[in-house]
């Protein structure tokens, strides 16, 4: 298994997993449906803008902006769970045929070109090894005047040997970037940054939230009221601490960048065409990635 199929093998059991929305909330990232409001503000979604949530996780962004803009949303998640959820509550939020969920990995399948008015991203391109490529896979979905929206943790310094691994990755924190990394990331893939703001106080509140519904898990897991483990709670509250503290220091945190695309785009894609020598690389990653089990 490579690296990008490991990582998306655990997004899949972590986030789709019961206790993932007991601890992190409904919308799986720090900031909630605030966060995600101040996106589509930035990115202008209106009641004609089609909107491609990027790691759509339960679905809770999508249905929020399709019953707050009368916008249609394309909604892409890895997890059964997240696309099940999706539609349950897009139908009991009465914009079912507004919003659309697909089990499907926008990192890996190829999406339609200058199809989208807004591509959202909420906590998910930290965890993409090979970043470029998929902001150039974004940009193509985008229609010229379209707008990419990203929400992130943000990441200024070193972690922990000890944090390496797949599991790290997957939580947003081994490939973070800095927020100026971010933004030069959208910038050499041809997009104009409109909007790049740090919001780190967002972090130290998804802390304190998760903090406390540990504590409510493992009363529960002692009591024979809740099928985890102790010894895992007790290991995620040890890496919640660490979190904390690099938090705390400066070290982690959490931004957003929206960027435009111009009509000229096509233009910048074209002057950056691979040589022959990139392409065959390009079509061996390629390959590398169909072993992923996350088929959609």
């Amino acid at each position: 298994m490579n690296e990008h199929a490991a990582v998306a093998a655990c997004c899949t059991e972590l986030y789709g997993h019961p206790l993932a929305s007991t601890l992190m909330g409904l919308s799986f990232h720090p900031g909630g449906l605030r966060l995600t409001e101040k996106l589509a503000t930035l990115a202008g979604v209106g009641p004609d803008s089609l909107v491609l949530d990027a790691g759509s996780g339960n679905g809770v962004s999508a249905v929020h902006l399709a019953k707050t803009h009368g916008c249609a949303v394309v909604g892409v998640t890895l997890e059964p769970q997240g696309v099940q959820a999706g539609r349950v509550l897009a139908q009991r939020s009465g914009v079912a045929g507004q919003v659309e969920f697909l089990q499907s990995d926008v990192a890996k399948n190829d999406l339609p070109a200058d199809h989208f008015d807004v591509v959202l991203m909420e906590c998910v391109l930290s965890s993409i090894h090979n970043k470029a490529r998929m902001v150039d896979r974004l940009c193509r979905s985008l229609k010229p005047g379209g707008r990419l929206a990203l929400s992130d943790v943000t990441r200024n310094g070193s972690l922990p040997g000890e944090w390496a691994g797949p599991v790290m990755s997957a939580l947003c924190l081994n490939d973070a970037l800095g927020l100026d990394e971010y933004a030069r990331l959208f910038e050499n893939a041809g997009l104009t940054v409109e909007a790049s703001d740090q919001e780190d106080l967002v972090v130290s509140q998804f802390i304190q939230g998760v903090r406390g519904a540990l504590l409510v898990a493992e009363v529960a897991a002692k009591l024979g009221k809740l099928g985890v483990d102790v010894r895992h709670i007790s290991t995620a509250k040890r890496i919640l601490d660490d979190v904390d503290g690099l938090v705390r220091g400066g070290v982690l945190g959490y931004g957003v960048v929206v960027a435009k695309k111009g009509t000229l785009w096509n233009l910048h894609e074209s002057s950056n065409q691979p040589t022959t020598g990139e392409k065959n690389n390009g079509a061996q990653a390629d390959s590398e990635r169909q072993t992923s089990p996350h088929q959609p």
